[in-house]
């Protein structure tokens, strides 16, 4: 704090190299603020065959699905570039190796009463901006149970359909960033301590 208010009344104090770090250093930490603003979105449709992760501005990577494989495609700022998977070929399996099994190490147990806070708190770092279901279980019994419940649960931005006809598909769009994530993370830190 004294720094600062030195570096405001008295600027013929401070030296020039030491103006350039601070300005250097406060670049950096809004660079930083930047990254962890940004929001990172995830798309799964699977009526329209799109698939999409992306933190925006920075990194993206989505694929589509054709009968010889994948095509991914990558965009890294203004870069882009495909890739297309090779259509499987018949392989050998070789032989199993069995292996020595070596002695686990103690750590932190997990139990439902861990779980569920983490589950909590991870589900309010992630935002789902839209949530599609049109779906058949395949079975007429229980599509009709199903349809009373689904038609209950679907409000704003979550849609659940039952249908009759063979179809099943599914959307979801799911949003965070970075900075939740790391709070988020923080937090089932300290749950997993106690």
């Amino acid at each position: 704090m004294d720094i600062i208010v030195l570096y405001l009344l008295a600027p013929t104090i401070c030296s020039r190299k030491f103006d350039d770090v601070m300005w250097f250093l406060l670049l950096l930490i809004l660079l930083f603020c930047l990254l962890l603003w940004l929001p990172v979105r995830v798309e799964i449709d699977t009526a329209l065959q799109k698939y999409r992760a992306s933190w925006k501005g920075i990194f993206a990577v989505w694929c589509v699905p054709d009968e010889a494989g994948f095509h991914w495609f990558f965009q890294i700022f203004f870069w882009k570039t495909a890739w297309k998977t090779r259509a499987k070929t018949a392989q050998t399996t070789p032989e199993p190796v069995i292996e020595k099994r070596k002695s686990s190490k103690p750590g932190i147990s997990f139990s439902i009463h861990k779980i569920r806070p983490l589950f909590r708190v991870f589900s309010k770092a992630i935002r789902i901006e839209r949530l599609r279901i049109n779906w058949d279980t395949g079975d007429f019994m229980y599509n009709a149970w199903l349809y009373p419940a689904f038609r209950r649960l679907s409000r704003g931005r979550r849609q659940l359909f039952i249908n009759f006809f063979g179809v099943q598909e599914l959307a979801i769009i799911l949003q965070t960033r970075l900075g939740l994530l790391f709070w988020a993370g923080l937090r089932a830190v300290f749950i997993l301590k106690k």
